[in-house]
């Protein structure tokens, strides 16, 4: 497909060939995505009319090192795929049975512009050894390996692990990328976690009276920061591998935050508690005890539900769901965990 892209424009003009580069470009980068990229045109085929016999010969003049015997696809006069006929079944028929009478009509396959993505689910939610690929016409094109999907389930995984630490994802081996190209990578996502981890600071800045009337409470920072960030990262995590896994869906948003937010709530039964029942012996005091455990519990709550909702809507958004996890999420939890922490200081403590 991309050699006859880049022929034809070989023949146009110099104008013409400047007008088609972007499109062009775009065409190759949609083609990438497709099954069709990734797909191997060396598989078996056999029409129904043969005799089980007369497809042995067959096999064994055709099947090497690349055309396994292990699952052979069944077409017509026209190439269109009818069906599909396991070794097992080929192997247990009568000699002079003919093809037609054993093989199975119900066939799982893809049509060429298929997502990678969409093949690599179908492929493992039918335990399938091959997936047979076909034109608009039904057509036998090729099929995609098993091996050929494994590739695509690590380089995704790869993507999804940088994304998760707010890295680019990168296409080449990590030895084969320049230091500079490593650097860019990752200098956005940084830069924007900076800017947010300065406003942390601003917002303590703010609350600096409160240090002075009651110091204990800078020694309980790190602990609501520590949590928004662990909590936040376990829900997100659990979350997107379960949508990458297709166990979890759009329509059980409303279930997912429900279980989380029980989640959330044993969570602050025993941290919550650990930490109240350490400030109240270590200091004495109920009142101060009080703000730490609600701020705690406020932060918890509140990274559990954002670990839920931020991936979810970033796939409902069609963006990468693993890009704006644990880093993102953990930024946002310590901002929001920080301001209710000394916004009940205020109250209760009357600074």
């Amino acid at each position: 497909m991309e050699e006859k892209v880049i022929e034809g424009t070989v023949e146009e003009s110099a104008v013409e060939v400047k007008e088609k580069e972007p499109q062009t470009a775009k065409v190759q980068k949609g083609y990438i995505k497709t099954i069709e990229s990734v797909m191997s045109s060396d598989f078996l085929s056999l029409q129904g009319f043969l005799t089980v016999e007369q497809a042995f010969k067959h096999i064994r003049k055709n099947a090497d090192e690349k055309k396994r015997f292990g699952v052979t696809y069944i077409i017509d006069e026209n190439n269109t795929l009818l069906g599909y006929l396991s070794a097992t079944q080929l192997i247990l028929a009568e000699p002079k049975q003919k093809i037609e009478e054993i093989y199975s009509r119900e066939v799982v396959s893809v049509n060429k512009t298929t997502k990678k993505s969409d093949a690599v689910d179908l492929l493992r939610e039918n335990a399938l050894v091959s997936l047979p690929v076909v034109d608009d016409e039904q057509k036998l094109i090729g099929v995609v390996t098993r091996k050929a999907c494994l590739d695509m389930i690590q380089q995704k995984a790869t993507n999804e692990m940088e994304n998760m630490a707010g890295m680019k994802a990168s296409t080449k081996p990590y030895l084969e990328t320049s230091s500079l190209r490593l650097a860019g990578g990752r200098m956005l996502w940084l830069t924007v976690f900076t800017v947010l981890a300065i406003l942390i600071g601003v917002l303590i800045e703010v609350y600096e009276g409160a240090f002075t009337a009651w110091p204990a409470l800078v020694a309980f920072i790190p602990v609501i920061m520590a949590s928004g960030g662990n909590c936040g990262a376990q829900s997100s995590t659990v979350i997107i591998r379960g949508m990458s896994l297709n166990e979890i869906k759009h329509r059980n948003f409303f279930k997912v935050m429900l279980k989380e937010f029980w989640v959330s709530i044993m969570c602050c039964v025993v941290v919550g508690g650990l930490v109240f029942a350490y400030s109240w012996i270590r200091y004495d005091n109920a009142l101060l005890a009080l703000v730490i455990w609600l701020g705690l519990v406020v932060t918890i709550i509140f990274a559990k539900i954002l670990g839920v909702v931020l991936p979810m809507l970033a796939k409902k958004l069609k963006l990468d769901a693993a890009l704006i996890s644990s880093p993102a999420i953990t930024i946002i939890a310590d901002l929001i965990g920080v301001f209710a922490f000394f916004t009940f200081a205020q109250i209760i403590l009357n600074i």
